[in-house]
């Protein structure tokens, strides 16, 4: 097989796992489209994943990979996950490394942790990009605690202008606000997803600040839920209906703030042979 194709979705933080090592991220319909061929020289920007990868799993070869991405980078909607996941799919692909998806995802885990893509690993948003939907999971043991399977619901993503590093994150001391993550945490279990979302991003921007303009622009337009996506600096915010999601679509547009469509997804990621790319 000289090329394959891996079709991936970015996400939306539910709970940070820096705390207490427990997190969960919720799938979005935001794709990432990985296309990796053969080729006789190196891969360039992708080169240090390559040597990672060839050291790991003693694979050999050099693959061109083209990116085609609607995830903003750096905005807390699991980009990376969905990269470092996606390639390790399609060399898998490939090469036939892991004995299960669960093998996959710890590597990726693993990889984005040297590559210092994440503090954690990121295991909860390397999940929901797998398999779609939300995933709450324990990234210190790199288990999948549960998945949650979401109603279809209308999303707004307003990407921020600069972008924050996922492992320097992860150096702050969230002592001060453990108690808030657990009252997340249980949000989760109820099945309060929304709230859990609103209330992980609200902590961030008490430690980053928010963008008040902004959100106040947003909020006028009567959204459901409104939120930083966890360290964000992306704002999610989730309309009742297709409709009303339009309306706030063109105005968002009008007040030059960049929106993005999208909706809740349990789509899992998709691995295409090279006959199908």
């Amino acid at each position: 097989m000289n090329h394959v194709g891996v079709s991936i979705n970015g996400g939306i933080s539910v709970l940070s796992a820096f705390a207490n090592g427990r997190g969960a991220s919720v799938a979005i319909d935001l794709p990432m489209e990985i296309v990796m061929r053969e080729s006789n020289s190196s891969s360039g920007r992708f080169e240090e994943f390559w040597n990672i990868a060839r050291r790991r799993f003693g694979i050999s070869g050099n693959y061109d990979i083209e990116i085609k991405s609607k995830i903003p980078q750096g905005n807390g909607l699991k980009s990376s996950s969905a990269l470092i996941t996606g390639l390790l799919m399609g060399i898998d692909k490939i090469f036939g490394l892991f004995n299960s998806m669960q093998q996959l995802a710890e590597e990726s885990a693993e990889i984005s942790k040297i590559l210092k893509l994440s503090y954690t690993g990121a295991f909860d948003d390397i999940c929901s990009c797998i398999y779609g939907g939300l995933c709450y999971c324990d990234n210190r043991e790199n288990k999948l605690i549960k998945r949650f399977v979401m109603k279809e619901m209308n999303v707004i993503v307003i990407p921020g202008k600069e972008e924050r590093s996922s492992f320097n994150a992860g150096s702050f001391d969230f002592t001060p606000y453990m108690e808030r993550f657990k009252v997340i945490e249980d949000m989760i279990i109820e099945g309060r997803f929304l709230e859990a979302m609103k209330a992980n991003g609200e902590i961030f921007m008490e430690i980053y600040g928010d963008d008040k303009h902004k959100l106040d622009r947003i909020r006028n337009l009567d959204p459901l839920c409104l939120g930083q996506s966890g360290k964000g600096p992306a704002i999610f915010a989730v309309f009742k209906s297709e409709r009303e999601a339009d309306y706030a679509y063109k105005e968002l547009e009008n007040f030059n703030l960049s929106p993005i469509r999208t909706s809740f997804s349990n789509e899992p990621a998709r691995v295409r042979d090279q006959d199908d790319v």
